[in-house]
């Protein structure tokens, strides 16, 4: 089954999408990379020359193995290995590449490992084995992995990254770039470094078909969306919408109003917030679960509205899918309305409460059908 990203920040996106055009249209020369041997290889950023240098790291085996090519508008790099011919193996040492900005480098390796580190380039190529690492890179890439993991970090870049039979893990990335990982897991984290680009204050606009999303700071609210996988969520201090098809989900540090829609269950640990200027016109906070339980957190002196609404479907027995440790006097009354055909084959039976906590404040519903709610505090 593939499995795809798409991560986009709109600051960082916009930028990325500049850059890559930039590149493709102004580009200082072209490198190509074509490796017929086995062994690491490494790009950095070069500033010294206007076009790519090659370190061959004093290396005999290299010195034998490595062939360059250079003119005045590109770079080839390229080894032949003689004991391919009696299928055997050949390695050669570490290199290294440094890259101008603006570059369009392609490459095509065998087993080996590549590391590419604070460069600004348009890359694009492929590997038969080994890991793909990539910090702090700005730009433009399209690799596939054929047998490797891939590690993208603190980067924004647009294109696609396909780990064809290893996992793709991604950290701090933004840009309109598609990851795959067929045979494998995608994994994607955010934390506080994530706001340390030149857009502080932009929102989140974060995608992923299947996977894992770990965000430990949403300060900055935004939007994110998980086909199926878990989504974990923290320190939300503005507004938030999540649309899920059917993941687990944990949010804990909300502190603002949330727009949640999700198959499968939720955990929510809601903290005192208020609404103030514009936020007071804002519609309230909405949770809507399906085939799944809904668990919301609060605290003892939380000052808000709920409203509270269960739909079940051909309800089995008579007890309440609304759970809480609140005492009776807090929720109010409880609505129970069952709704049967003529023959009693068919029933949808609501359950709901409206119930103002403290001095009230922000308004909160949560709609629950086929599942239970359950409101606790911490």
């Amino acid at each position: 089954m593939n499995k795809l990203l798409l991560v986009l920040t709109i600051a960082y996106g916009l930028l990325g999408i500049n850059g890559y055009v930039y590149a493709q249209a102004n580009a200082a020369f072209t490198l190509e990379i074509l490796l017929n041997t086995d062994g690491d290889l490494r790009f950095t950023k070069e500033t010294g020359n206007s076009k790519a240098t090659v370190n061959k790291g004093r290396s005999t085996q290299n010195d034998t193995l490595v062939k360059v090519f250079e003119s005045t508008s590109e770079v080839k790099v390229y080894t032949t290995s003689q004991k391919n011919k009696e299928n055997r193996k050949e390695k050669h040492d570490v290199l290294t590449i440094g890259i101008p900005d603006l570059s369009q480098v392609s490459i095509s390796t065998k087993i080996g490992n590549i590391n590419i580190s604070e460069v600004y380039a348009s890359i694009s190529g492929s590997m038969e084995g080994g890991k793909l690492t990539v910090d702090n890179m700005d730009g433009a890439i399209e690799m596939v992995n054929e047998l490797g993991d891939i590690e993208i970090n603190n980067s924004t870049a647009n294109g696609v990254v396909i780990a064809r039979n290893g996992n793709l893990n991604l950290k701090n990335v933004s840009g309109a770039m598609a990851s795959i990982a067929p045979q494998g897991k995608i994994t994607l984290n955010i934390d506080s470094d994530f706001y340390k680009k030149e857009q502080k204050k932009q929102p989140l606009l974060v995608r992923l078909a299947e996977g894992d999303i770990n965000i430990k700071d949403a300060s900055n609210g935004g939007t994110v969306e998980l086909g199926k996988g878990n989504l974990t969520v923290n320190d939300v201090k503005a507004p938030l919408v999540i649309n899920c098809e059917q993941s687990q989900i944990n949010l804990t540090g909300v502190e603002s109003i949330v727009s949640l829609k999700n198959k499968g269950n939720v955990l929510v640990r809601l903290n005192n917030f208020k609404l103030t200027g514009d936020d007071k016109d804002s519609p309230p906070s909405t949770y809507e679960i399906e085939n799944g339980d809904f668990t919301i957190e609060i605290s003892l002196t939380f000052n808000g509205i709920f409203e509270l609404w269960v739909t079940e479907v051909n309800p089995s027995g008579n007890n309440l899918p609304i759970l809480t440790n609140l005492t009776p006097s807090l929720l109010g009354k409880v609505s129970v309305i069952d709704n049967a055909n003529l023959d009693n084959t068919f029933n949808i039976r609501e359950t709901s409460y409206v119930a103002t906590l403290g001095k009230g404040g922000p308004r909160i519903t949560i709609h629950v059908t086929n599942g239970k709610l359950n409101v606790k505090t911490y």
